[in-house]
This record gives structure tokens, sequence and C-alpha cells, in this order.
């Protein structure tokens, strides 16, 4: 499968729409697979039915329709009756399939964000994904909740200051390689930010497991590929050599534990 993590520069919606028209030329020329964008890559915090975030919304989906797969256009802070959130909204084909609003807010978030309260999962073209934004892929809960529910991918929009980057990658491998299934973890170029963005997967070498790893730099439009047809299996197999309370606590929140 092909992967184009996209390292957006930060800026304000109403000075995005040549950054937009750019995107949308690349991701016709790059015809089908998985596209990803960093969280908060856009300033601003949009409002439920105003027009900045209709206009947002119906960019993005114009985006997702202009080629075969998925798009997720990292995350938006999107403000509603009851306070504002960390949004990620997925797109597939001109349609969104739904949302994960980020649940482990990080530090400063905690004063100005409320969280998100479930671990959704996604489908599209066969495949099954989920999207913690940022900081939920610091903790296990929430990959081993999505591979309970029989995810074999992680899309992970994220803001991580440069001097991070050795700690993000070392999450990212480790949601990665626990849970045997790949992870596209997307990084804004910007400074402090500076790219960096990374996308793992798996090979089976028969008596052992192999991380693979593509990790770009500092460009806006980085391009990977991943293999996907084989995850499942390994997938669900490691969730059930798991023996601790993380299986135990998905089965508990109504996840069926997928047969072998």
């Amino acid at each position: 499968m092909k992967v184009m993590a996209v390292q957006s520069k930060r800026m304000r919606f109403s000075d995005s729409f040549p950054f937009i028209r750019e995107l949308k030329n690349e991701v016709e020329s790059f015809s089908e697979g998985l596209v990803v964008l960093p969280e908060k890559w856009l300033k601003d915090i949009f409002t439920v039915g105003s027009e900045n975030y209709k206009r947002f919304y119906e960019e993005m989906k114009a985006i997702s329709a202009s080629f075969k797969g998925v798009f997720v256009p990292g995350s938006i802070s999107l403000s509603e009756e009851g306070g504002t959130l960390n949004r990620s909204i997925a797109f597939s084909e001109g349609s969104e399939i739904g949302y994960q609003d980020k649940i482990s807010l990080y530090r400063v978030e905690k004063e100005t964000y409320k969280p998100g309260n479930s671990v959704n999962t996604f489908s599209s073209r066969g495949i099954k994904f989920g999207i913690p934004v940022c900081y939920d892929l610091d903790f296990p809960y929430f990959a081993k909740v999505l591979v309970g529910s029989g995810a074999v991918l992680m899309l992970n929009p994220s803001l991580i200051g440069r001097k991070f980057t050795r700690m993000w990658h070392i999450y990212v491998r480790g949601r990665s390689l626990e849970n045997r299934i790949p992870v596209v973890s997307v990084n804004s170029s910007d400074d402090p930010f500076g790219g960096n963005s990374i996308i793992t997967g798996m090979r089976d070498e028969g008596d052992g497991i192999i991380l693979e790893e593509n990790v770009a730099s500092s460009e806006i439009f980085f391009h990977a590929e991943i293999e996907i047809e084989h995850i499942a299996k390994l997938a669900r197999a490691r969730f059930h050599e798991d023996p601790g309370a993380y299986s135990l606590r998905a089965e508990e929140q109504g996840y069926k534990v997928p047969d072998l």
C-alpha cells in the first residue's frame, strides 16, 4: 500500500488555500493509498456550523474524492457546545467515514480542550484502522483496544518538537512492534517541529518479526510503501499471546477478540 505523509507547515486557514491547491494536485497524481497530515496544522479554532468549518470540511472532502483510498487531514481544534475538541476526521473517496477525538491531552491542552471518550475504528477498501491523535499513541491501551476490535493499521497525526524526535520514534516503534501493526505517524515540518515523520511495517521471518521503517526529513510530501495483506494474522496472533490485563480490558468494553 502506498502512503503519503504530508508534513505541512502550520498556518491559518485564511492563508491555507495555495497549499490546499498544491495538496490536491499532489493527491490527484498519487492516485490511491493513504494520505495523512499532522495534528493541528491549521492554527484556527473552528466552530461547528461556522462558514470556515464548512469550507474546511468541503475542501478536505473534495481532496478525498480525487483519489482512491483513505485521507486523514490531520486534526483540527473544533469548538462545540461544552468545549473544544482536538478532532481528526477520516475521509474515503469523497465521504466522511468517521472521526476520532483526542483522548490523552498533553499538558497545557488540558486547559483548553476537553478529552474524547471513545476509541473508534474505521473501515475503507477492506482495511480496518484507528487514529490515535499524537499523545494517544504514548499509551498501550488505545492500540490494544484497536487491535482487539480488528484494526490492522494506526494513523497518528502528530505535532512533536524536534528535540523530542528520538522519544517519539521510540513510542511509534514500540506500539507497532508490540501489536504487530504498521503505524503512520506524521509531523509538521515547521519550526520547532522539523518533520521526521515515521512509517513502520512488519516483515515475518518465520522465526520472528522484523520491524521495518521509513523516516522522512523535512520535505513536505514524503512517500513510502507498507505491506498490509499479511498484517491481520500477525496482529491477531500477537493479541492472543498477550497474557496481560489489556486484552481483558478490551473484552470488558465489549470488543470481540478476533478469531485466528
